[in-house]
């Protein structure tokens, strides 16, 4: 919990970061804003990942608290917005299917707060989301009909063939940015003084593991995503949703995004990993404690026999 609550107000720095520099006019780049030096397509994740945990702590905690819960969903939202960025969007899109899919557990007035934080979100989108931000997230259809979703689709393609001539062993880890621009019909050279762009990443964190750590390194990978989500089984209900929505955010994203070896993939990771820890830590206490009252049992028992014969 607490190390969510962590991860949930780090976003505000990034979130209200982001706001300013709207209002100030400081483009991230071509009508696109991202906080705290981040890159708006990376934000835009983070704060999509955010928005299943912070929604979690809002239904499990009481008092003032649940305000800068309901806060941060809207920055979230508001953020997510400006960043422009097609596959936080989407990513967002799973990320709210947590709510219908736990709304058995609100009461009359959580339902009624959440509608109020919903239309807080729709007001304060229609007031600072610009119109250049619409245009480009209203792209999403045809790009994934026509287009090449930004140059991804070429990049995808270079490193298939990167993969074919190294299937077992990969080139390599770090490799992928070196290698493409080279298969590239046009090599993209990383000499930045000449004010040329990098050579680019492979936008899509599995095709990254299969091409630079081969079949083997993309099977352990795949191996531990699959322990992550078999862990899951054990969890109760509503946290096991929590995961499970969180999951498919986390895997939404990082299809248009290179995040093997980002800090949120594996701190995502780690808690799931506690939270499961936790479950059976929990579960170990509670058999220990049952096994104590048994023998507790059985003891005052026999006290209780030994006495009566005593009496007698």
């Amino acid at each position: 919990m607490r190390l969510m609550q962590a991860y949930v107000l780090g976003t505000f720095v990034s979130g209200i970061d982001t706001i300013y520099l709207f209002l100030s006019h400081q483009e991230s780049v071509y009508q696109r804003y991202a906080g705290a030096g981040l890159d708006a397509n990376d934000l835009g994740l983070i704060m999509a990942l955010s928005i299943p945990m912070s929604y979690y702590l809002l239904i499990e905690n009481k008092g003032w608290t649940v305000w800068v819960y309901r806060i941060q969903l809207i920055l979230a939202g508001i953020a997510i917005l400006l960043t422009a960025s097609r596959g936080a969007t989407l990513a967002t899109l799973v990320a709210v299917s947590i709510v219908p899919l736990t709304q058995a557990r609100l009461t009359g007035r959580q339902r009624i707060a959440l509608i109020l934080t919903v239309s807080l979100l729709v007001y304060g989108a229609l007031l600072f989301v610009p119109s250049s931000s619409w245009e480009r997230l209203s792209t999403l259809p045809s790009e994934f009909a026509h287009g090449t979703l930004t140059g991804r689709t070429i990049i995808w393609k270079a490193g298939w063939e990167i993969f074919r001539a190294h299937p077992f062993l990969g080139i390599g880890a770090n490799a992928f940015r070196l290698i493409v621009s080279r298969v590239l019909a046009e090599p993209i050279r990383l000499d930045q003084s000449l004010f040329l762009p990098p050579a680019p990443p492979a936008h899509n964190t599995f095709l990254s593991v299969l091409v630079e750590q081969g079949v083997i390194g993309f099977a352990v990978f795949c191996a531990l995503l699959g322990v992550l989500a078999v862990s899951l089984r054990a969890m109760p209900p509503f946290p096991q949703r929590l995961w499970i929505v969180s999951f498919g955010v986390w895997v939404v994203g990082v299809s248009s995004l290179t995040w093997e070896m980002r800090k949120p993939t594996w701190f995502f990771f780690g808690l799931i990993l506690a939270q499961c820890g936790s479950m059976a830590w929990k579960r170990g206490t509670q058999r220990h404690s049952s096994a104590l009252a048994k023998c507790q049992l059985k003891r005052s028992a026999r006290l209780t026999t030994v006495n009566a014969i005593d009496s007698v």
